[in-house]
């Protein structure tokens, strides 16, 4: 796993500093044009996602579905087509990810970034295709999203908490006067998250000293008074209460009436975690260097999102572009619920093997 680890880590730095702008004249050369952009999506949408060759149905990608004659007229701006002989009317989106897209060009120059191994934030794709930067995060998420669920499907898991570091933004569901790091320690049913030992995995992996991660270690989800934290720590309690206030304000541990406390996060390990090797730790790490480096720190509540993009950026010659069109366009529309979701996860699921070969 080290050789394989060493080219993702190559891959994925290496996104993070190439010629975007190079990139980008590339695009305009091939897709000029609104138009070029919208048929390049919609020809694209028949390609087979995991042979790469065309799915055959029979007849022509602007044939008439009603009557089946090629005898038609682009209209909408070649979303559909109007058939001459039936006058029933095609549209060419129905049912896939583009469905009542505003505008093919800033869709198909998020997938040519992705394709080509280029990382691009909301400010900086914003300012090159021309739109609000809300409508390119917009963009890039519900991207993000649709290869999370067709990528990221794995049962190999390590705790969310592992990305701790990386966390730096909210998101509109955030809790109020809370650290954005509180998305990866409590969820919306205040379940507590897993974690892979029975050891504090803050004194390595976070900016905690060593008085808070020793309190930590001995904090569960049953409620401890200080008295009987003081003990099991063998620290003065005023150190005890100095520790409790900045593990309080980084979203570890929670203060409950009567001087108890509470920690946030579980120590109990599930079947399906992945070891805390070295070569895992680093990995994470890249990880995390790559969000820092590109987006200057992500939301806890999209993490396996980003890292589903991530994978695709580190391994895009496994997703030409038309494939990685047609992997989206197949999800078909994303749903308002699908949209709004963003329930903290626990877990983020993570390839044992990285896929150097096509699923």
């Amino acid at each position: 796993m080290n050789n394989e680890n060493s080219k993702f880590n190559f891959a994925l730095k290496k996104a993070s500093y190439r010629d975007v702008e190079d990139c980008f004249r590339a695009f305009n050369r091939a897709y000029p044009t609104e138009d070029d952009c919208m048929v390049a999506l919609i020809e694209a949408a028949t390609i087979d996602a995991n042979s790469g060759r065309l799915e055959s149905s029979g007849t022509s990608l602007y044939s008439c579905r009603a009557c089946g004659r090629d005898d038609v007229e682009k209209i909408n701006r070649g979303r559909a087509v109007k058939c001459l002989s039936c006058g029933k009317k095609t549209w060419l989106t129905a049912g896939t990810f583009f469905e009542k897209i505003r505008a093919a060009r800033p869709y198909l120059a998020c997938i040519w970034f992705l394709s080509h191994g280029i990382s691009v934030s909301s400010e900086t794709f914003h300012l090159l295709i021309g739109v609000a930067q809300s409508t390119a995060w917009d963009i890039a998420r519900k991207v993000s999203m649709v290869l999370k669920d067709r990528l990221m499907n794995i049962e190999s898991v390590v705790p969310a908490v592992e990305f701790y570091p990386a966390i730096r933004k909210r998101s509109i569901d955030t809790p109020a006067r809370q650290s954005p790091k509180i998305d990866l320690t409590a969820n919306d049913s205040d379940a507590s998250l897993s974690f892979p030992d029975n050891r504090s995995p803050f004194t390595t992996d976070l900016n905690i000293g060593a008085l808070e991660a020793s309190v930590l270690s001995v904090l569960s989800q049953v409620p401890a008074h200080v008295d009987e934290i003081t003990q099991a720590c063998d620290i003065p309690v005023h150190q005890v209460l100095s520790a409790m206030t900045m593990l309080e304000l980084e979203g570890l541990v929670q203060r409950l009436p009567g001087e108890r406390y509470v920690s946030t996060v579980s120590k109990s390990r599930p079947a399906n975690f992945i070891e805390r090797t070295p070569e895992v730790v680093s990995l994470i790490g890249t990880f995390i260097e790559f969000f820092d480096d590109v987006y200057i720190g992500i939301s806890g509540r999209y993490l396996q999102s980003y890292v589903a993009r991530a994978w695709v950026l580190a391994l895009n010659r496994l997703w030409p572009l038309k494939r990685l069109i047609s992997l989206i366009s197949s999800s078909g529309p994303l749903k308002m619920a699908q949209i709004l979701e963003t329930a903290p996860k626990k877990e983020i699921g993570l390839f044992l093997h990285l896929p150097y070969q096509h699923p």
